[in-house]
């Protein structure tokens, strides 16, 4: 059987609408594939960068924070002062100063929403220098008290102070809807937290308490209180009187006026005074003791005659004579005020010229010692002039009474007198400050003087040839 055998080429076979759809579909999902292998390379590296990027400022913070609560940033004598812990005494410093003198800040110069460094304490400080002095002095002198605590085997149990505290900022951050950590940051600085500042905490109690020991150990007796009272009753007793002050400045115009009233009435008698002086010439030779009489007379007559005087004094003496007439004080104190200073004086319900209660150390030590003349008595009225003349005082004595707190105020004052110079003492100088890393304003510009006073030689060295071979 033969076999036949075909020469021809296969041909393709055409493509059905089934085929093109199936060829579409398997390059379609070929795309797919491609594009989600893009993706997911794309979305893995930016994870793995995302996550670097997070891990740096991570270790960053870390490592930021750990340099904040570990190393030293001040030294307080042999003591090491973290950031930590100084923040925390600068905030408390300003936060402690601000609720004191928050009605009065605007008038002190000081905008809480603007920089303390960009804003004048005074001429040659910033507010932030000043907070960052008070702060200091605040730092050494509770390391002074616990260091004389720890040294005379004080101790203080803290628990009952520490428990308010927290309970306190318990309410406050609720009152003001923020967190407690909110609440430290703002209170105790950014990276103050509720544990880490508790030893701070602890040492400032210790310290308050250590000092009201030392206050109540060296408070006098009343015995020794009232010796003392014997000794200086003009500082303490309490005095009542009127005054009015006349300062020149403020009837700078009367003078003025005045003056040139006198020159006028010079000018009208100068010619009767030539006309007199030519009169008497002939008679001059055979008076001459005569006139040396009449002449010493005459400057007697000029010191009584006030007309030469200061238009203060002359005001205030009128014043002065008027009262011991009857007249009321404070009635003259409207008439003789300037236009400015009237309305203090026009209520009828106030007596502004009356000072009350005074504390003889607190009176002005121009008259203070009329005042506390023990011979003084109600109604007494003096006229006293300041030295170079640009005041006059019109006074009137009311009384002067025993102050019945006055020994509680002196065992307070010598106490705390005695305990400054106790704590002094014991301070010497052994509780340098130094600025470690360089940061602190305050301690720059001492460091700064400083060195301008090292750079800059005194003349007698500048001259001093004896290095010269």
């Amino acid at each position: 059987m033969s076999k036949k055998t075909s020469n021809t080429t296969e041909q393709e076979k055409p493509k059905t609408k089934y085929d093109r759809k199936m060829e579409a579909r398997r390059k379609e999902a070929a795309r797919q594939k491609r594009e989600s292998l893009i993706f997911r390379t794309v979305c893995t590296i930016f994870v793995v960068a995302l996550l670097g990027t997070i891990g740096y400022f991570s270790v960053t913070k870390i490592m930021e924070i750990h340099t904040v609560t570990t190393e030293p940033y001040i030294q307080v004598g042999e003591h090491e002062i973290t950031q930590l812990e100084y923040d925390y005494y600068f905030n408390s410093t300003v936060n402690n100063y601000i609720n004191t003198y928050s009605y009065y800040l605007s008038y002190l110069g000081l905008d809480t929403s603007l920089p303390f460094d960009e804003q004048d304490y005074s001429e040659d400080m910033t507010w932030q220098e000043y907070f960052e002095q008070l702060a200091l002095e605040q730092i050494q002198q509770e390391y002074v008290l616990l260091d004389d605590a720890k040294a005379t085997g004080f101790s203080y149990d803290i628990t009952e102070d520490y428990h308010t505290f927290i309970d306190t900022a318990k309410e406050t951050a609720r009152t003001n809807q923020v967190t407690m950590r909110a609440y430290y940051k703002s209170m105790f600085g950014d990276y103050a937290t509720r544990f880490n500042v508790k030893p701070f905490m602890e040492n400032s109690y210790t310290a308050s308490a250590y000092h009201d020991q030392l206050i109540e150990d060296h408070t006098p007796d009343e015995a020794e209180a009232t010796e003392y009272y014997e000794s200086h009753k003009d500082d303490y007793d309490l005095l009542a009187y009127y005054s009015f002050t006349f300062h020149a400045e403020d009837y700078a115009d009367s003078e003025q006026a005045s003056d040139d009233s006198a020159d006028d009435t010079s000018d009208d008698t100068d010619s009767t005074e030539e006309a007199d002086n030519i009169d008497s010439t002939e008679e001059a030779d055979n008076t001459d003791s005569t006139d040396e009489t009449d002449n010493t007379e005459q400057d007697d007559s000029a010191d009584d005659d006030d007309s030469t005087e200061p238009t203060i004094y002359r005001l205030a003496n009128e014043m002065k004579e008027r009262l011991e007439n009857g007249e009321d004080f404070e009635s003259l104190c409207l008439e003789y005020a300037t236009e400015e200073a009237k309305a203090n004086y026009e209520p009828e319900d106030s007596e502004y010229s009356l000072t009350e209660n005074a504390a003889g150390s607190s009176v002005n030590e121009a008259y203070r010692m009329w005042l506390t003349d023990e011979s003084r008595k109600e109604g007494d009225i003096t006229l006293i002039r300041s030295a170079d003349d640009d005041h006059c005082y019109v006074l009137k004595f009311v009384s002067r009474t025993y102050d019945e707190t006055c020994l509680e105020t002196i065992a307070s004052t010598q106490a705390s007198e005695a305990v400054a110079a106790y704590l002094e003492e014991v301070q010497g100088d052994q509780y340098e400050i130094t600025d470690l890393k360089g940061e602190i304003d305050y301690l720059k510009e001492d460091a700064q003087e400083d060195t301008d006073t090292e750079e800059s030689p005194d003349s007698e060295s500048l001259l001093d040839t004896s290095i010269i071979e």
